[in-house]
Order: structure tokens, then C-alpha cells, then sequence
């Protein structure tokens, strides 16, 4: 029998979120339903997702509902304003001079998505020389619908801990990342990727922060960078002693 899920399990799970009043899909996880939704695109990522029970790392109002599952459940949930996007706030619609736009060369128009001040918001209306812009979310007020699906826990340590990689880097290759644990010390060897090894070390402070927070033990997190000569120049940088030392 399965165990019941706890606040701080790593659990693996897929999800769908809708608008409840339309049915509109705003995330997901599931290939499947995106291909049929049209939802597909270049940067786009699906599959199953690792998230730590409690820790944020879902919607609030979802995340208090995952406590009392079991992996293999499927369940589908509402979710209120408050729990979701948080409600309105009146002082998030604010009325902005045409001149602001027109230093950045743009031409408001209702329901064009802006960038001021790197606040993003909605055009509500035009009117002479003043744009009304909503600077709220634009689920703001809105009533959510999740459906969801437990498909495994993580026990592992190490496993956990690659987790949380996925988690915080989804937009990179984090399978090549090393985790051996020793004690109370989690040694991590980043990728030899240099992109990969880029996006690591701008997050480490943020991921070391969730290992010492949510894996049991773990007291100490060393990053390891390893750096080798390419091949190509280590064969080059041989060819050359070797011509060096037959004359």
C-alpha cells in the first residue's frame, strides 16, 4: 500500500491548469494534451516535473492539497483567487503618459502586452494621451481548476538532489551532473558543458539553499569544477615533444 504523502516529500507528478470559468489552458505538463491544444512550441518542455512538497514550488493552493495523496492518484482540484494568482489590486491599474510609450517606439493598443520599467502589464484602454495598463498578473481574480497526478516518490538523496536541479534548470541538460554523498557533505561535479556549467553556477546559491533545507543529512554543499586541456591540444602539444626529441 502506498504511503500517504507528506509535507517535504520529493514527489514526481503531471498537472493541467485551467481558467474554471472558460476551461483555458494555462500550464501544463503533459505532452499529449499540449499537441492536441496546439500548445506546442521551440522552447517549450514537457514531461512529468520533480517538486518538493510545501516548498513553493507549485501554486499555493495546489500545494496544500498534494499532504494525504498516494502515488497513483489522480484528482483534480479547484482553486480559489486568493490561493492562485492572488486577487485584484485596484493600484496595479495605473494610468500611463503616451509619452513613455513613444520613447520606446510602440503604439498602444487594447490587449497589447507591454514592458515599462520591466513591469509588465496589459493595455486596458487608450484615450488621448494617457493609457489605462493593468499591471496585475493576468490570471489575477481568477478561480483555477488543477487536475493531477502522483506518479512516484523519491527517496534518494542523491536522486532528490538531482531533482532539484531539474527543477531550478529545466531549460538545460542537468543529467550529466555528478552527487556523491558523504556523511553530511553532498559533493556536486558540474557538467563539462560550458553552458550548462554557466547556468549552474548563476543558480548554485539558490539550489544549495533548497539541498540544505530539504535533504535529510546534508549540512555542507561543494560544487566541483572541472576544467581539462582539449583533446585536440593535447595531442597537438604531444606531436610537437615527440618531432622535439628526434632531433
Amino acid at each position: 500500500m502506498a504511503e500517504t504523502i507528506a509535507q517535504g516529500d520529493f514527489i514526481t507528478i503531471d498537472y493541467v491548469g485551467k481558467v474554471k470559468s472558460t476551461g483555458k489552458i494555462f500550464d501544463l505538463t503533459r505532452e499529449d494534451i499540449a499537441k492536441k491544444e496546439g500548445m506546442m512550441s521551440d522552447n517549450a518542455r514537457f514531461g512529468p516535473v520533480t517538486v518538493v512538497v510545501g516548498a513553493k514550488h507549485v501554486l499555493p493552493g495546489l500545494d496544500t492539497h498534494l499532504p494525504g495523496l498516494k502515488v497513483g492518484d489522480k484528482k483534480t482540484f479547484d482553486i480559489s483567487a486568493t490561493d492562485g494568482f492572488g486577487n485584484k489590486d485596484a493600484s496595479l491599474v495605473k494610468l500611463i503618459p503616451r509619452s513613455e510609450f513613444k520613447k520606446q517606439k510602440v503604439n498602444p493598443m487594447p490587449g497589447m502586452p507591454v514592458n515599462l520599467d520591466n513591469k509588465y502589464g496589459i493595455v486596458q484602454s487608450v484615450s488621448g494621451g494617457r493609457i489605462k495598463v493593468d499591471f496585475n498578473h493576468p490570471l489575477a481574480g481568477k478561480e483555477l481548476s488543477y487536475e493531477v497526478e502522483i506518479h512516484n516518490q523519491i527517496d534518494k538523496p542523491e536522486d532528490q538532489i538531482r531533482a532539484l536541479f531539474r527543477f531550478h534548470l529545466s531549460k538545460v541538460d542537468t543529467k550529466a551532473v555528478e552527487v556523491t554523498i558523504s556523511g553530511k557533505i553532498a559533493d556536486i561535479s558540474t557538467p563539462k558543458d560550458p553552458r550548462t556549467r554557466r547556468y549552474i553556477n548563476l543558480t548554485e546559491e539558490i539550489i544549495a539553499g533548497d539541498i540544505l533545507k530539504y535533504i535529510k543529512g546534508v549540512e555542507t554543499v561543494k560544487f566541483i569544477d572541472v576544467f581539462e586541456k582539449p583533446k585536440a591540444i593535447k595531442e597537438t602539444a604531444s606531436a610537437n615533444k615527440k618531432s622535439q626529441s628526434t632531433k
